[in-house]
């Protein structure tokens, strides 16, 4: 970073203690309890707005540009998933549009060529010092994140678990009669656990895999993506859903 433009930032900085360090202290104070978190979150929202406004009259320029409607929608925050109580207004989706070239294919996709494409192990293309790097960082964002992974675990547990069927124990008190423990009925006709029934746990039997646009475009977006994938692989596995990351790119 130039001196200069260090210099700018810190100055601006110094400028917003007075209004906004309390604020920040309070948001970090109550990161773990959302309602007081949001108190501090507004009165930040606000200095924020009220200072862009002001910068906005000061320069004659009250409408936003399309660029600066981008760089908004750009880093809008990912919606988080455990807070989401599994309903379908609680999910941010996409809208997708359409493609008449798509239409005319009657809706069939076909690949053009295969003859450039080539699969590597993503790991294999960093330097294991900065791989390293790498995790600490992800770790760190994640952690601040504050998700609760085992709830998010129970909650995609409900969705993707099944029962199935867990072997025949005996020695049970109800059931189907075992024939090889009527013998006890003899010795003992107090016994009465001559039983056997089928058990089942719950368990899954699907697969996960997360494909990720790794191209220049997301250079931008790639933490907040790198921390939900981590999170939902993490959650996945935790309740035995065989899970796989894959990215796609150009060779450019």
């Amino acid at each position: 970073m130039l001196e200069e433009t260090e210099d700018y930032i810190e100055g601006t900085r110094a400028s917003l203690v007075g209004e906004l360090g309390s604020a920040l202290a309070g948001i970090r104070r109550h990161r773990h309890d959302q309602a007081a978190y949001a108190e501090h979150a507004l009165a930040i929202a606000r200095v924020v707005g009220e200072r862009v406004r002001a910068e906005r009259a000061q320069a004659g320029d009250d409408e936003t540009t399309d660029e600066e409607e981008e760089a908004t929608g750009a880093f809008a925050p990912l919606p988080r998933l455990e807070d989401s109580d599994g309903d379908e207004d609680g999910i941010a989706a996409a809208t997708t549009g359409r493609s008449k070239v798509f239409e005319d294919a009657a809706l069939a996709y076909r690949v053009f060529t295969t003859r450039f494409d080539r699969e590597v192990v993503a790991r294999s293309l960093v330097r294991r010092a900065l791989l390293r790097e790498n995790w600490e960082r992800l770790d760190q964002a994640t952690a601040e994140q504050g998700i609760n992974l085992p709830r998010l675990a129970r909650r995609l547990g409900c969705v993707l678990w099944e029962p199935r069927p867990d072997g025949w124990p005996s020695a049970r008190r109800e059931g189907r009669i075992d024939g090889r423990r009527l013998a006890q009925l003899v010795s003992s006709p107090t016994e009465r656990r001559l039983f056997y029934r089928e058990q089942v746990k719950l368990g899954t039997d699907c697969a996960f895999s997360l494909l990720i646009d790794c191209s220049g475009s997301m250079k931008h977006h790639i933490m907040p993506v790198a921390m939900m994938a981590e999170s939902l692989i993490r959650a996945l596995e935790m309740i035995g859903v065989s899970t796989e990351l894959l990215g796609f790119t150009t060779g450019a």
